[in-house]
């Protein structure tokens, strides 16, 4: 059977551009490539945390998108949501950042107000007594919220399922061009070909595309760790707060705590353990959480694709004999974010329809 579609990537972007087709393309036509329960994947570990820290840039589009993605997230939720018949759990009661002094809040303070900001959308100095934190001093950022990220991940590819997309619990580990079509061959030996392949299985889409020899310019992998741990006690509603470039979320009797990220390393368990270490004395210390009440700490590994310039990228990639590749990458830290936006766009190039405004300014046009 050829398919009118592959995706490669079962993560935010790729199921993002999986929803996105199903609006043209009938979903026996769509087919989605990838493995589940094998390693980390950034989709599966995210925070679910939609916080811009009150920060609005002049002229910067990446800014502008995760400032929209704070009612377009809603709204896609909403209606997946809508089809599905599934609730997705979901709170936009504020993000928290604390500090812990005077001299800590000027820190924050002038981050968010100095001058190369031209306004903030909304933040608020609070007194908060949450549980499990030592802390009662924060700003708070009301508009931002957090989205059980898990939660999405699987609603959607249900919803996927259910529609009729066909999707292979494999990897693609060859494929070539030939006649107009992709061959697609899988882990357990499958094949398939399909007149369009899109790309989007984030640290892992330069080693995809090098399998049809096309490189992806101007990125690079980064590492990171997650450290995830159990509450102690029921927790009424969830708690999601930021400091420097971290990030946690309490919710459902479990925290997850996401860690800033490094130049890609090997893991071994001296480093696993290192960062392990390194997450809790955060969490003690930037976030001011009694640690007696985090239960069974672990650190999960994994993954990041980061771009040179730090924005996110789509598009048709130009070859001069492959046609109808798109790819979507380069999210880093921002896939619940801005993966609806850059899938809507990626599509719809695709499909030689409109594309938004906004979204032109990640093309991957602008390496070539």
């Amino acid at each position: 059977m050829t398919f009118e579609v592959a995706i490669l990537g079962r993560g935010f972007a790729g199921l993002s551009a999986a929803w996105e087709a199903l609006k043209a393309i009938p979903p026996e036509k769509i087919i989605i490539f990838g493995r589940v329960g094998v390693g980390i994947r950034a989709s599966e570990v995210a925070q679910g945390i939609l916080s811009n820290k009150g920060l609005k840039i002049a002229q910067a589009p990446l800014f502008q998108a995760k400032l929209d993605s704070l009612d377009r997230v809603d709204n896609w939720v909403r209606q997946i949501e809508s089809l599905s018949g599934r609730r997705i759990n979901r709170a936009f009661l504020g993000v928290y950042e604390p500090f812990l002094d005077e001299i800590d809040y000027k820190k924050v303070v002038s981050r968010v107000y100095k001058e190369r900001y031209y306004g903030i959308y909304g933040s608020n100095l609070v007194k908060a007594n949450l549980p499990y934190f030592r802390n009662i001093n924060y700003m708070r950022y009301p508009l931002d919220g957090w989205i059980d990220a898990r939660e999405l991940i699987v609603t959607l590819e249900n919803h996927l399922k259910s529609s009729g997309c066909k999707f292979v619990d494999q990897d693609v580990t060859e494929m070539n061009f030939e006649s107009n079509l992709f061959n697609l061959s899988g882990t357990l030996d499958s094949r398939v070909q399909s007149k369009r392949l899109i790309v989007a299985c984030g640290a892992k889409n330069s080693c995809v595309l090098r399998k049809l020899s096309v490189e992806i310019p101007k990125t690079k992998t980064v590492s990171g760790h997650v450290l995830s741990f159990g509450i102690k006690g029921p927790i009424s509603q969830p708690v999601a707060m930021v400091k420097n470039t971290n990030s946690l979320i309490i919710r459902k009797g479990e925290a997850l705590l996401g860690s800033t990220s490094w130049k890609e390393q090997t893991i071994n368990q001296d480093l696993h353990d290192l960062e392990k270490k390194s997450l809790l004395t955060s969490l003690e210390n930037d976030f001011s959480f009694d640690i007696r009440a985090a239960l069974n700490p672990k650190a999960l590994w994994g993954h990041r694709e980061l771009s040179k310039d730090r924005l996110p990228y789509w598009g048709a990639l130009p070859h001069s004999t492959i046609r109808n590749l798109f790819t979507i990458g380069g999210l880093y830290k921002s896939g619940l974010q801005i993966s609806s936006l850059l899938a809507e766009a990626c599509v719809a190039d695709m499909l030689g329809k409109r594309v938004d405004s906004l979204a032109s300014h990640f093309h991957v046009s602008r390496w070539y």
